[in-house]
């Protein structure tokens, strides 16, 4: 059950170097340009990158420097540090501390503590395609894979029939598209949502392909492409939800780039619920403009960037007692709630959200 509880990042992009510590849900907060999607930038290369040959990963530029990105891991064992150094256009160095020294660490020592099967992360230009393509590291490409693989291994009949293995492969996708379904209808209140996996094609060569759409009580069927940012969004997170369900050998750790993206508030503090539901056996780390979740999470959840004018970043994470030294970090007033007009307007609040966020207004 391996979880990140301390990062360190040296010299990648838009931080010079930056350390802070993280909890199982972590929402990354400040101004626009002070480096949160470096971090979770950071995260996903610690993961998957092989080499950086791009002198834009580089902070400054510099490639003489290395990118250095070191992770603290909580598991049952204890924790773990493991150092990644990312020389340019050369595969990384991957060190474990021992006994208070880095020591070269095998790939099995990496997998073991850092959960290498367990890591997604999701830009805020979400592609809904690349997610739903059948490849490896495609979520709905690896659960539906399993699945298939299962469904072969259990009847052997179908290594030698096609056709065989073709009805295997419908009735495989049907149970992931049931519980797809099933969690979408929930986060959206609409019980007429249907998630439909048409066309379904299974190739000796190519795989499985097929061609997903969404249906409810006023479209038929509508390609995932074609539908709004918020529902796509909500897809993603259902299909997140479902794997967690579904993960035995460990936990999972999801790195999301302003989840609240074309949500509305109300939309964003469901989705905010569902997200901490999660980190009862997973862990979220996400970046945010959204009082939703500034507000409506744990303090000690949020890390506060900021940018020196030296071009480091510093992170703090902070607590109730210091709500409003935050705000001012973040330069928010109450007035902004006000928008335009100078005051000649009518604020109308929806719920509980909006009133906690700007108390100073009521």
């Amino acid at each position: 059950m391996a979880h990140i509880t301390k990062i360190k990042i040296e010299h990648f992009r838009a931080l010079k170097c930056i350390e802070f510590e993280l909890g199982k849900m972590a929402v990354l907060i400040g101004e626009n340009d002070v480096g949160k999607t470096s971090v979770l930038n950071a995260l996903k290369t610690f993961y998957g990158t092989k080499k950086l040959d791009d002198q834009n990963d580089f902070h400054g530029h510099d490639c003489n420097l290395p990118v250095v990105i070191t992770l603290d891991f909580e598991t049952d064992k204890g924790v773990t540090t493991i150092r990644k150094t990312f020389g340019y256009d050369k595969p990384p160095e991957t060190a474990i501390l021992k006994e208070g020294e880095f020591k070269k660490a095998t790939k099995e020592e990496v997998a073991e503590a850092s959960n290498t099967e367990g890591f997604f992360f999701f830009p805020v230009n979400r592609d809904i395609a690349v997610q739903f393509a059948m490849t490896k590291t495609a979520l709905l490409g690896k659960l539906i894979r399993d699945c298939v693989k299962k469904r072969i291994d259990e009847t052997p009949e179908a290594q030698d029939s096609l056709k065989l293995l073709i009805q295997q492969t419908k009735d495989a996708i049907e149970e992931p598209r049931a519980g797809l379904e099933a969690h979408l209808r929930q986060q959206m209140h609409n019980d007429t949502l249907c998630l439909n996996f048409d066309d379904v094609r299974v190739d000796p060569v190519d795989g499985v392909s097929f061609s997903p759409g969404l249906s409810d009580d006023r479209v038929d069927s509508v390609p995932l492409s074609n539908r709004g940012a918020g529902t796509q969004n909500n897809l993603v997170l259902a299909l997140f939800r479902y794997l967690a369900e579904r993960q035995t050998s460990g936990n999972l750790i999801l790195a999301l780039e302003e989840p609240e993206n074309s949500l509305h508030p109300k939309a964003q503090r469901q989705l905010l619920s569902v997200l901490l539901e999660l980190t009862k056996k997973n862990q979220v780390i996400c970046t945010t403009h959204s009082p939703v979740f500034i507000e409506r999470t744990q303090f000690e959840s949020n890390v506060l960037i900021t940018r020196r004018k030296d071009g480091r970043s510093d992170a703090k994470v902070f607590s109730g007692d210091v709500l409003k030294d935050v705000r001012n970090e973040l330069g928010i007033r109450p007035s902004d709630a006000l928008l335009k007009g100078g005051g000649n307007c009518a604020l109308i609040v929806e719920g509980d959200t909006e009133e906690e966020t700007l108390p100073d207004c009521f």
